[in-house]
């Protein structure tokens, strides 16, 4: 059980930029914010990998922009 003021969720594959919590968590400075979301960027050279985690990833990002007007 979580208990802590903010909960970092990931992929157990993903790497992080060593500034991107602090980037995340400024946002929570704003007491209307409850969640806060980053951007996955690939960086693997397999073109294989590549085309279908891009194919996923597009995907993602799409249904994300059609949320944006529900989010405040």
């Amino acid at each position: 059980m979580a208990s802590h003021e903010i909960v970092v969720f990931s992929d157990s594959n993903a790497m992080f930029r060593p500034d991107a919590i602090s980037q995340l968590t400024r946002h929570f400075a704003d007491p209307a914010v409850g969640a806060v979301s980053g951007d996955v960027r690939l960086v693997n050279d397999n073109p294989e990998f590549s085309e279908s985690e891009g194919l996923y990833y597009r995907y993602e990002r799409a249904i994300q922009a059609a949320d944006q007007p529900f989010i405040r």
